[in-house]
């Protein structure tokens, strides 16, 4: 090989660019909109791959260069970029990661031995290239504005039972953010559905029919454009939002609980607020109530932006809200980054603060908030059953996701201990025997890979006996809802169902249909598929053997 051509700088070009780009396809992020270390890494790997394309050509001029001083210059390239990485503790997808070494290596080791295909290979491959840099900004296009919604009729096979399965697909109108966040719950005749934007809607699903979809008009009291200025546009910034929201009624009145972040012009930084509007349902359904909301909580201390370019950690939000009584509700609180490894102090071991803890909160004149338990990182699902047991699931890091049975007054050990590991390493840092979970509260039950746990419930209705006293998990990552049997207090196994999309929330209406709220705006509704009667069939007999 003496000299690029210009079909290989065309190859080189577009290998260097599709390396670039591979991080997009795992995270569902477009290269232009990737985090600071993401560039450096995988622009790291750009640079390490033309580089070697450079070494190859001058190796070439002083012998027939050939695949193996290929393979061999892009290991050396990528190895030092692997190096500098590790040192600089990024946190970086290890799958896309360890994919574009792989690739790396593979279109730098075939180029001398492919250079007479040059004119088809350099076209592929920049057509692979382009495809892989717009794919992610194209999969964003199912949840715009303009998608119609519909519905479809499917079926999803259990270990026990068939189930109709109706989608309404796009169902609530988008709004800032591309996912939903936001919660699904049962009210009046019908659902309410809060988006993370904000947004309140209430939602019918009336048999064999379209849904109907009606968004009311008050808006959960978010200011995001306050803190879409002070992180100047941060990337980061769409995790500020609503997170929960419940509601009670009684006598005719109505209480809206609402969880969410709240940014603090004045001091500069961000908490979790819980909201209470008081109100009758016929106003809340005709009437702007913008301005009646009243703070009941708000966390502490006040959390700074971090001086990098992922400033604001919401995505570690919790904010699950679980009413006791007419006065008493729990929430979750998530570390928001807090934990000693991504941003300093350690709020979560400080009891003093409000983060990583799920806290008792008293609606009395002199608004107690007492510390439930602590040692949580992102706790999304909260689940108090007829019982009283409280049931949580948090995220871990990479890996540790758990089920915990909250006891007051108990440490469940984070950031001390976690079966997870810090991302793309094989460690938790602050763990003192890796992959265990001394000293602290074990997990009813734990993931290891994660699943991305959102919420549990509990099932107390007959619609599904079978199911009866399960509890249903739904996750994130892999687009699973999952049933836990319990014996006692113990899980006996967790069976997966498949349902393809992100599961923000989930719920039992009071005739025991599982509804999903998902991640690109649409609800899920799950019910037994009567079984087609069988006659019995009689053992078969059987002739002793003499």
């Amino acid at each position: 090989m003496q000299r690029v051509t210009k079909w290989g700088f065309l190859y080189h070009l577009a290998a260097a660019l599709l390396l670039f780009s591979l991080p997009g396809l795992r995270l569902g992020t477009p290269a232009w909109h990737m985090t600071r270390p993401l560039i450096l890494v995988f622009g790291g790997l750009a640079a390490a791959y033309l580089a070697g394309t450079v070494l190859l050509a001058s190796w070439g001029r002083a012998r027939a260069a050939g695949s193996l001083d290929g393979a061999l210059i892009a290991l050396a390239m990528f190895g030092a970029v692997t190096i500098v990485a590790l040192t600089l503790d990024y946190q970086f997808p290890r799958a896309a990661f360890l994919a574009a070494v792989a690739i790396g290596v593979a279109l730098l080791t075939l180029y001398p031995t492919l250079s007479r295909f040059l004119p088809p290979l350099a076209i592929l491959c920049l057509l692979t290239s382009l495809v892989v840099l717009g794919l992610p900004a194209m999969t964003r296009v199912v949840i715009r504005p303009d998608v119609p919604a519909s519905r479809a009729n499917g079926f999803l096979g259990t270990s026990l039972y068939g189930m109709d399965v109706v989608r309404y697909q796009n169902v609530i109108p988008a709004g800032r953010k591309f996912t939903a966040f936001g919660s699904i719950l049962e009210f009046e005749d019908g659902y309410l559905v809060a988006t993370g934007d904000g947004d309140l809607f209430r939602v019918k699903l009336p048999e064999g029919k379209d849904a109907i979809v009606e968004q009311l008009p008050t808006h959960v009291p978010l200011n995001m454009a306050a803190f879409d200025k002070a992180s100047a546009g941060s990337k980061s910034g769409q995790f500020f939002r609503i997170m929960d929201v419940r509601t009670k009624q009684r006598d005719g009145r109505l209480r809206v609980f609402a969880s969410h972040h709240w940014w603090n012009e004045s001091k500069r930084c961000s908490i979790v607020r819980v909201s209470l509007l008081e109100t009758t349902p016929e106003k809340f359904a005709s009437t702007s109530l913008d301005d009646e909301w009243k703070t009941v909580y708000e966390s502490t201390p006040c959390l700074p932006l971090a001086a990098t370019d992922w400033p604001f950690s919401g995505m570690e939000g919790g904010g699950r809200i679980q009413l006791l009584d007419d006065s008493t509700f729990i929430v979750t609180i998530g570390d928001h980054g807090f934990n000693g490894v991504v941003y300093s102090p350690d709020y979560v071991s400080d009891v003093h603060a409000s983060y990583g803890k799920t806290l008792k909160v008293h609606l009395g004149s002199d608004r107690k908030v007492e510390l439930f338990t602590i040692g949580h990182r992102n706790p999304q699902g909260l689940f108090v059953d007829a019982t009283g047991k409280v049931w949580e699931t948090e995220h871990g890091p990479q890996g540790g996701d758990e089920l915990n049975l909250l006891e007051p007054g108990v440490n469940y050990g984070w950031p001390h201990v976690s079966y997870g590991t810090n991302y793309g390493r094989l460690t938790w840092p602050r763990n003192p025997q890796q992959g265990q979970h001394i000293g602290y509260a074990l997990p009813t039950y734990a993931w290891v890979p994660s699943i991305g746990t959102s919420n549990v419930i509990r099932i107390e209705q007959d619609l599904f006996p079978a199911w009866k006293g399960d509890l249903l998990v739904s996750a994130l990552l892999g687009g699973e809802l999952l049933r836990l049997r319990l014996d006692g207090n113990r899980v006996v196994f967790a069976e997966p169902m498949r349902i393809g999309e992100r599961i923000r929330d989930l719920m039992e209406d009071h005739t025991g249909q599982i509804l999903l709220w998902t991640d690109t705006r649409s609800i899920i509704l799950l019910r037994p598929k009567p079984a087609p009667a069988q006659p019995d069939t009689p053992p078969a007999t059987t002739t002793p053997v003499r």
